[in-house]
């Protein structure tokens, strides 16, 4: 009886240990037939890397970056989707919940947004990580920068209708060089002979100059931020 005992918990241990076998074999087999979650950026499959730029304003102050990050695993085996920020600090948002690691990955995908501290390059790496260790990322790069002060420029062409010192002023070609980012210009504002003073909002205005000669403009151009460029001046010859 005793030597039964003892061969049957050596069969026993044996079973266990083939057991134990089986489970690691099994799961190297799966890990190796595994694939890597997939993770993407604005509903573009093949965009794992963006870089963008984002205006932050003089007038309303930080401005705020939102995106759609997109997530899953083929073989349904997702466990996480951490985040990392590098470049500066700032808030880091899904759904309107502060993001500080990782975003819910049961949601499938998440609309983010990103309001930095301050000027500068930031880098934000999302990896979407499955249960056997196997893991997919998208980089988010954004440059931020402050408002760009508006460009000044106007040409003159005669009219004479009214007076033979009538005078056509075109702005124009004054510009606001972050245009792409919800710039534009806004107001202009003529000095004349650094005595008449003319604000107006639009490009192309008349002006009677007082008699012939040199006749001093200068423009400045302001921008929906409230910023003004620098002084375009130019002496208009009048005949």
């Amino acid at each position: 009886m005793k030597n039964n005992t003892v061969i049957l918990t050596a069969n026993i241990a044996i079973l266990f240990a083939m057991a134990l076998s089986s489970c690691d074999e099994r799961f190297q087999f799966l890990s190796g037939t595994n694939r890597s979650p997939v993770i993407y950026i604005n509903n573009k499959t093949d965009q794992l890397e963006l870089s963008d730029s984002l205006k932050t304003s003089l007038k309303n102050g930080k401005a705020e970056y939102t995106a759609e990050i997109t997530f899953s695993d083929p073989e349904k085996q997702l466990k996480s989707v951490s985040v990392s920020l590098s470049g500066g600090t700032g808030v880091l948002k899904q759904g309107g919940n502060v993001v500080t690691e990782q975003l819910d990955p049961s949601t499938g995908n998440a609309n983010v947004s990103f309001r930095p501290d301050a000027p500068g390059t930031y880098t934000i790496t999302f990896t979407a990580t499955d249960s056997f260790e196997k893991s997919a990322t998208a980089t988010l790069t954004i440059l931020v920068f402050v408002n760009i002060v508006p460009v000044a420029s106007f040409v003159e062409s005669k009219i004479g209708v009214n007076s033979p010192y009538e005078y056509e002023l075109n702005a124009g070609a004054s510009f606001d060089p972050d245009k792409r980012k919800g710039g534009g210009i806004q107001a202009y504002r003529y000095l004349v002979n650094n005595t008449v003073e003319i604000i107006t909002t639009q490009s192309v205005i008349k002006y009677v100059f007082p008699g012939t000669g040199g006749q001093e403009v200068k423009l400045e151009a302001y921008d929906n931020d409230g910023a003004k460029s620098a002084l375009f001046t130019k002496i208009i010859q009048v005949n």
